[in-house]
């Protein structure tokens, strides 16, 4: 009888050690994938970033081309063959020439000379260019991820609208340059307007999906209402200020608190509600009230949402920088979760022999340390003995 006793003692024995190693690669073999989802997750949530910042990078150019002056000096759309610039005198000057025939040349840069036609081209060219660039940039890593089977099922379809988007953002470019080649010298400022409105909601949007994709959630708009409008009043504010610059109403009321001498000017909406884009007096007054509005309201958001703002400024900090080089977890692994955790519910004994709420009366513990993409597990087995008070 003791050597049959000895005998089960030593099979119940084996069998554990064999359920801890069994175990131990279990848990090697799902951190290993985690990571993996992990690094994909972070290299794609990274192409976007990269994206996200071309787009703002768009954005400055095209709007250092508008105060140079520059944005109708290319009066056509080639999207493929005006990648390549005038390489001749004679391209230059069949360039020139086609820009001589605009209102701008005719009644405000008469006098200019090619030298100083070559600059303001080479802005507005340097501005498509960087387009280009940004489509080739979002496409090729695109196709690459597609085929390998790294873009998560719900985030494809995504990815090629935001594509589209981005080929819809070059065509308002051409249609708003194509406003000012006829009897305007200037572009419209309605189609200045849509042209960045759209540059700034395909920044929102690749910036939600970068997001989304690195927390490894599905992508979702749910934002506190209080950001959605704070939100919102930036992105009318930002396109007020396209009207700003549409109509150059800056130039006219250059001082400031005052506008025009006063608080509230009169003369406010002489043409009724279109002035708000069409008069300089009312646009620059609905720019600086926006501006106070925008200001005001941010200040008791942010003061109102402090305590919930905080963690999440840090954790957006913190999200940006790579993966750690080395990693080190504890836990504990439930085996028989649903008996375990009702074991551990019986008055006082389960107080004692369970661990924390949530575990069981048979727990086993376990380390992960070393490299992320090669780790080292170690298993306890003398913890699956133990009660759970000696393993807290």
């Amino acid at each position: 009888q003791l050597i049959m006793y000895w005998a089960r003692l030593y099979c119940v024995f084996k069998t554990l050690v064999l359920f801890l190693w069994h175990c131990k690669d279990n848990l090697q073999h799902h951190f290993r994938q985690v990571m993996a989802f992990t690094q994909r997750n972070s290299l794609l949530s990274n192409w976007l970033y990269v994206i996200a910042f071309f787009i703002i990078a768009m954005v400055v150019v095209g709007g250092l081309t508008r105060l140079t002056g520059s944005g109708l000096s290319i009066t056509d759309w080639r999207p493929i063959v005006g990648a390549i610039p005038p390489l001749s005198m004679s391209d230059w000057m069949q360039e020139f020439e086609a820009y001589k025939q605009i209102p701008q040349y005719t009644r405000l840069n008469f006098d200019m000379t090619l030298s100083e036609f070559k600059m303001i081209y080479w802005w507005e060219w340097g501005h498509r260019q960087l387009g280009r660039f940004l489509g080739i940039l979002f496409l090729v890593p695109l196709i690459l991820f597609w085929v390998r089977g790294m873009i998560p099922k719900s985030y494809k379809k995504i990815l090629i609208l935001l594509f589209i988007g981005g080929a819809f953002q070059g065509f308002l470019g051409w249609f708003m340059v194509k406003s000012g080649l006829t009897t305007r010298t200037e572009v419209s400022q309605y189609r200045l307007a849509m042209h960045l409105g759209f540059a700034l909601l395909l920044y929102v949007f690749m910036l939600q999906t970068a997001i989304c994709i690195r927390a490894g959630e599905r992508f979702t708009c749910k934002l506190p209402k209080a950001a959605l409008i704070l939100l919102g009043a930036v992105f009318l504010q930002i396109i007020s200020g396209a009207f700003m610059a549409g109509t150059h109403a800056g130039y006219l009321y250059n001082t400031w608190p005052l506008l025009d001498g006063y608080i509230i000017p009169t003369g406010l909406f002489p043409s009724g509600m279109v002035s708000a884009f069409e008069d300089h007096l009312t646009i620059q007054f609905i720019h600086r009230l926006g501006a106070y509005s925008v200001l005001l309201y941010g200040f008791f958001v942010t003061i109102f949402y402090w305590h919930k703002i905080r963690p999440v400024y840090s954790m957006m900090l913190l999200g940006g920088l790579a993966l750690p080089v080395l990693v080190g977890i504890k836990g504990t692994l439930i085996p028989l979760y649903g008996l375990n955790s009702f074991l551990s519910h019986i008055p006082v004994l389960g107080n004692l022999l369970a661990s924390r709420e949530g575990e069981g009366i048979i727990g086993i513990t376990y380390t992960l340390k070393g490299k992320v993409d090669d780790p080292e597990v170690s298993v306890n087995p003398l913890s699956a003995l133990a009660p759970g008070i000696l393993r807290r």
